[in-house]
């Protein structure tokens, strides 16, 4: 049982480190990025940087800021997929997991609007994997089948599909084995496809915690200060990216397009090449991301700006179709019960009885 009365005092005695307070630097940080955007020649500083921070490479006046307009025709066709999981749970007496894909659709006219939903379970033992499933090879496997049924959903069809995260491989990021490998591979792969049919993706995240903007920051004060580098000023300690935007972007409004330089997007051939722009979407601020495709393409930029921002207020602050498709994919209490009660029976019948470990038993039934 917890101590509650113990709990909020260690949550007192702590308050200064559980919340992080950049706003006290906020007008220094401002006026720095003010300096930094009319440094002509900083950008060609930024372009030849090989040190241990992301730092990105954008085209144009870093402070520069793009109305995103409400889609002049409302007649568009939009999907998002989402996946949730089982993981393996050796106390539940079977070494099987189970992923659930959802995915959902859109289409807009002016007569008529449609919606569709779904979800495809897929269940898998230690024998179809083909190696001890982990809960970082099930996020891995998860992420893959997300791709590939976005692909199978946006072939075809002029439709944008949003998916809700990073196109980034952050899960992957280190890891050098070869499992984490032949995904990489298989998730690049599937990005050339959508490139190939030039289906429009779009990865969107809420409450970004990225740093990648601070590290231009960073990088300006260094070039400044040679001995910045030794120093830890408390400055940039528990500053993101969110704290420099919020002073450029009214609402409605979005960032210029960055280049992400992070080491995992080496992996990625040029036309897939991940991009992002922050977006103040009326509710919050949000980063979205894009292969380099259809960053390169001022059309196709402004049509993904207007349609996420329609979505974002046809979900009140949290695009629409993204909300759906996790309500497609999302395994509730109730279904992992089904999952674990469906396969206790099946080993009565099938004479291969299994049984959960007594610490599941003493959980489950602790009121008796």
């Amino acid at each position: 049982m917890l101590d509650r009365a113990a709990l909020l005092a260690q949550m007192q005695h702590n308050s200064d480190l559980l919340f992080k307070k950049p706003a006290q630097h906020t007008q220094e940080v401002e006026r720095i990025w003010h300096q930094l955007s009319n440094d002509t020649i900083f950008l060609e500083r930024v372009s030849v940087w090989q040190g241990q921070w992301s730092v990105p490479l954008w085209s144009g006046n870093v402070s520069q800021t793009h109305l995103v307009t409400q889609p002049f025709d409302q007649t568009y066709s939009i999907g998002s997929i989402d996946g949730s999981q089982i993981y393996p749970d050796r106390h539940e007496g079977a070494n099987c997991f189970l992923i659930n894909i959802g995915q959902v659709i859109f289409n807009y006219s002016d007569q008529r609007s449609h919606f569709s939903g779904s979800s495809t379970p897929f269940l898998f033992t230690p024998q179809a994997s083909e190696v001890e499933p982990t809960s970082d090879w099930v996020n891995a496997k998860r992420q893959e089948l997300e791709f590939e049924a976005a692909l199978a959903l946006a072939q075809g069809e002029e439709r944008i599909i949003l998916f809700d995260g990073s196109l980034i491989f952050w899960h992957l990021q280190g890891k050098t084995d070869q499992e984490s490998k032949k995904f990489i591979e298989r998730y690049i792969a599937l990005l050339m496809q959508f490139y190939e049919h030039k289906c429009m993706i779009a990865g969107y995240i809420s409450l970004p915690h990225g740093r990648e903007l601070v590290n231009i920051v960073r990088l300006w004060l260094s070039v400044r200060e040679p001995l910045f580098l030794q120093k830890q000023p408390p400055l940039l300690m528990h500053l993101l990216d969110l704290h420099i935007v919020r002073f450029l972007l009214p609402s409605g409004y979005r960032t210029i397009l960055f280049r992400s330089r992070s080491a995992m997007t080496e992996e990625y051939p040029a036309a897939v090449q991940p991009y992002f722009f922050y977006l103040n979407n009326g509710y919050e601020i949000v980063r979205v991301e894009i292969p380099a495709w259809i960053a390169q393409n001022g059309i196709l930029i402004e049509r993904l700006g207007s349609l996420i921002m329609d979505q974002s207020q046809k979900g009140k602050g949290y695009p629409l179709a993204i909300a759906e498709a996790h309500e497609q994919a999302v395994v509730k209490g109730a279904d992992r019960d089904f999952f674990y009660q469906a396969l206790s029976r099946m080993s009565i019948q099938e004479k291969c009885f299994f049984v959960p470990s007594y610490k599941i038993i003493r959980k489950r039934y602790a009121g008796f």
